[in-house]
């Protein structure tokens, strides 16, 4: 009886090509690194006896940019001063941000932001980012507590 062994080479050219074969075959799916036509939104919570921090990140897609731009960008010369960045953090991004504790509404305060170039937005690589703040109730026994989040910021088609 003889045995009869393939060709490492014959192999591996076969393996390559039924490689190559189920790839073509494949229905190609786009990439979802960043979705483009989306306002992504995620807020951080940092919870300390004192106060709770939140860090609040929003990144615009291409596509609604320039939407998200021209609700900064109020004097409409291309560039985000700190006060327009900050206009919008106060005026429409906390205004639509609740915090409460045990049901009790806490006042939040913006303690520090990042705004990147409307260049940066426009390619879908800015991030803005939002450093908010609410104190500790006070008169609050320790002991468990419950904390409510809710985020309504929606100018644009928003994603969270």
């Amino acid at each position: 009886m003889r045995h009869h062994r393939l060709h490492p080479r014959i192999w591996l050219v076969g393996l390559l090509g039924l490689i190559w074969l189920l790839a073509a075959t494949l229905p190609a799916q786009e990439a979802s690194a960043h979705p483009i036509d989306e306002y992504v939104q995620n807020t951080y919570i940092d919870l300390a006896p004192d106060r709770t921090t939140l860090q609040i990140q929003l990144t615009p897609g291409v596509l609604v940019a320039p939407e998200v731009v021209t609700l900064i960008d109020a004097d409409g010369d291309g560039e985000i001063s700190e006060a327009e960045g900050a206009s919008y953090a106060e005026d429409a991004v906390l205004r639509d941000v609740s915090l409460a504790v045990d049901g009790e509404s806490q006042p939040l305060t913006l303690v520090d932001s990042s705004f990147p170039t409307p260049l940066d937005m426009g390619a879908g690589m800015g991030t803005i980012r939002l450093w908010v703040a609410a104190d500790a109730p006070t008169g609050s026994p320790p002991g468990a507590h419950w904390l409510s989040y809710r985020n309504g910021h929606e100018p644009v088609n928003s994603r969270y």
